[in-house]
């Protein structure tokens, strides 16, 4: 990747390269002649993090290590300025096989400003999560914009 400079947008996020890969500011600690443009450009991250290993041959599941739940704890606590989680449930059929699955997850909201760059960041480390995981995919979605009230 690139540079190992850190680079901060009009909206007061900062984004570098390296082993913290996205660090941002709440888009509410800025002065307040800054907080209505902050609004219209905060996005909310979904994330969904499982709580259970892919079934073995048996179908049985295994909890994930919390070592891999803390490892990105501390990411997300890195990243980003905060975060809502809660326990969640999920259903889904593989396209492929047509095998259904049942899942349980920990779902993480994160409201901050993104932008183009913090994107490719997180596609990065959504690749990472996969693979600690071992996943063939982890959930991480971008809505909004959202308007904090």
């Amino acid at each position: 990747m690139g540079s190992q400079h850190p680079t901060e947008n009009k909206m007061g996020v900062v984004l570098q390269e390296g082993p913290a890969q996205i660090t941002s500011v709440s888009p509410l600690s800025h002065a307040k002649g800054h907080r209505e443009e902050q609004r219209t450009h905060v996005r909310t991250l979904v994330l969904l993090i499982p709580r259970y290993g892919n079934p073995d041959q048996n179908g049985h599941r295994e909890p994930i290590d919390p070592t891999l739940l803390d490892k990105t704890l501390t990411e997300i606590r890195t990243y980003f300025s905060g975060y809502t989680s809660y326990r969640t449930e999920g259903w889904y059929r593989d396209g492929e096989t047509g095998e259904e699955f049942f899942d349980e997850h920990i779902r993480f909201e994160i409201d901050c400003p993104f932008n183009d760059s913090g994107k490719v960041l997180l596609t990065s480390w959504k690749r990472k999560l996969e693979d600690r995981f071992h996943q063939r995919c982890i959930y991480m979605k971008l809505l909004g914009p959202v308007i904090c009230v």
